[in-house]
């Protein structure tokens, strides 16, 4: 099974064609190492959306924003070099920072997008 779940940030603005966006995940990993220094490693994650999930995407997230999202590892090689990607097959808003990230019983929205429609009536 060819799954990826990934919790994260944009690191950029999504940009692209009419039926595709592209967009960098920041995931981060915090620990405490043997010398008892806290240290944080961040993974940036390739992200393509198509169709109705890239113009949601698009249209609603930006640089820095929270994001839960779900796809699957494409490996792709362009004059000998290999890239690899996250095709997402669905999302689920996260709560921004000013939004009260520490508010537990905000449940975020999963997004299908064989399933939903786009609201253009959401407040973000």
């Amino acid at each position: 099974m060819n799954k990826v779940q990934l919790i994260g940030r944009l690191g950029n603005n999504p940009e692209g064609g009419e039926n595709y966006k592209r967009f960098s995940v920041a995931t981060s990993e915090r620990y405490t190492n043997k010398q008892g220094e806290k240290v944080e490693k961040t993974e940036w994650h390739n992200v393509v959306a198509f169709g109705k999930t890239g113009e949601v995407i698009e249209k609603y997230f930006k640089k820095g924003d929270p994001i839960y999202l779900e796809g699957k590892i494409q490996t792709t090689k362009k004059e000998d070099k290999y890239y690899t990607s996250i095709i997402m097959t669905g999302f689920e808003f996260l709560p921004r920072v000013s939004e009260g990230v520490n508010n537990s019983s905000a449940k975020p929205e999963p997004f299908n997008p064989d399933t939903s429609e786009i609201n253009d009536d959401l407040p973000f």
